[in-house]
């Protein structure tokens, strides 16, 4: 946050200059016209007459000196913050609270989101077109295929040498897991609220519409999971941030002989990243380790 203050306060001084310099110029040529017999009016009036069209000139010294927008963009930390670990649990909790506070099925998630717990009943549903009791969302089938997926997640970060001895890692992984899963329990009971508010006009269509529903958000269960294993891999077991400078070395074609490598650093000098086709390590520089 300091970094951004800090960028906005430099852009806000940019566009300060500008102001201040102007107010000089023409106070100059104001006081040169007075030299000259002018009265102090007069002279004010021809100076603005001379330097021409503020607005014109703003808008050409700002775009040169890098006031405007695309200066204001260039000066902010955004390649910093989208490699902080902070982004995604900060892009997570404003997409629960504004799934929950602006979903007009905002207590049938609530009390559906006790169910998806294990060793819990699910709801009584006596008739899933249209959904009865309106209250009531299936859980069974979604929150086996969630647990399932939770699981295997947690089997893999256990699995995961390099974050696995790094209690900061371990914390930041299970907390994501959990995290995507709690979205992706909102959004099931969101769509099947939604989808079963109201009977259609063909029953069997809209049956074929859920067993969609079930196999798509199987395979967005599938895909987060993927990209949530892809994201923890490409961070920093030390200080979780996304690691840069990425080389690739060898051949994608090759087995034994000469194996594509892919070598990362921590651009915050706590270490490197190696990755091929049969390991994948984290050299730590304890030097740098806080």
């Amino acid at each position: 946050m300091r970094d951004w203050i800090s960028g906005f306060r430099s852009w806000r001084a940019l566009r300060k200059r500008f102001a201040e310099e102007w107010d000089f110029h023409r106070d100059m040529a104001a006081l040169d016209l007075q030299w000259l017999g002018l009265t102090p009016r007069e002279a004010r009036r021809n100076a603005r007459s001379r330097l021409g069209d503020r607005a014109a000139h703003r808008q050409e010294a700002l775009r040169e000196i890098g006031g405007d927008a695309r200066g204001l963009i260039a000066m902010l930390p955004i390649p910093e913050t989208r490699r902080s670990p902070w982004l995604i649990p900060v892009m997570l909790g404003l997409f629960i609270g504004l799934a929950l506070g602006l979903n007009p099925f905002r207590t049938q998630v609530i009390e559906s989101m006790r169910r998806f717990l294990p060793f819990t009943d699910g709801a009584i549903v006596s008739r899933l077109v249209p959904l009865t009791p309106p209250g009531a969302a299936p859980t069974g089938i979604a929150r086996l295929t969630l647990w399932t997926f939770l699981l295997l997640g947690c089997v893999r970060l256990a699995g995961f040498r390099s974050h696995r001895s790094h209690w900061r890692a371990a914390v930041y992984g299970t907390g994501m897991l959990f995290g995507l899963g709690l979205v992706w329990c909102i959004c099931w009971v969101t769509s099947v609220g939604i989808l079963l508010h109201a009977r259609w006009g063909c029953d069997l269509v809209q049956g074929a519409a859920l067993i969609v529903l079930l196999f798509g958000y199987s395979m967005l269960g599938y895909g987060v999971l993927r990209w949530w294993w892809h994201d923890l891999k490409s961070r920093c077991p030390c200080c979780l941030r996304l690691l840069g400078m990425t080389q690739h070395r060898g051949k994608a074609q090759d087995v034994l002989l000469e194996p594509l490598e892919i070598e990362s650093v921590c651009l915050y000098g706590h270490g490197q990243a190696k990755e091929s086709r049969w390991r994948r390590e984290f050299e730590c520089d304890t030097s740098t380790y806080f």
